[in-house]
């Protein structure tokens, strides 16, 4: 087993899935600063099956915008089925030039994406102590691997 390798691989792996979640993160927070805020009713949900075959719900609300376009349209983020009451208002926020793309107040993206860094990094610290109890010149090798 070459340990450097493997450690490299996950490493990689590892800065990957953190880029994407702090993409995740800033543009929620883009869309809460940027976007707008209107009320909409949310008449019912659509279903869509994530890659595992669960069932993901996207709840379909129609609003007006502030210009006084009106969007029917499912919402960017899934949600749980319960999560909101269907036939209710609900508050909406969208990005002016792009109004289509909202999400609903109380969704929140960002605490799967902080619990998947959180896990990313713990895994990092757990790994590198686990190799290096394995092969106390394992720094050494990666110092080496790497010139």
């Amino acid at each position: 087993m070459n340990v450097p390798l493997i450690f490299i691989f996950l490493t990689i792996s590892g800065l990957i899935a953190l880029g994407v979640m702090v993409y995740i993160i800033t543009r929620f927070k883009n869309q809460l600063k940027n976007g707008e805020l209107s009320p909409g009713l949310l008449s019912h949900y659509i279903t869509k099956k994530n890659s595992k075959g669960d069932d993901i719900y996207y709840p379909v609300v129609e609003f007006k915008t502030l210009s006084g376009q009106t969007i029917k349209e499912h919402s960017i983020y899934g949600t749980a089925k319960d999560k909101f009451v269907e036939n209710s208002t609900v508050n909406v926020i969208y990005q002016p030039n792009e109004p289509s793309k909202f999400f609903i107040e109380g969704q929140n993206p960002t605490i799967a994406a902080y619990i998947t860094i959180i896990s990313i990094c713990l895994t990092q610290i757990i790994m590198t102590f686990y190799l290096y109890r394995i092969d106390p010149n394992f720094l050494d090798k990666m110092v080496s691997f790497i010139k």
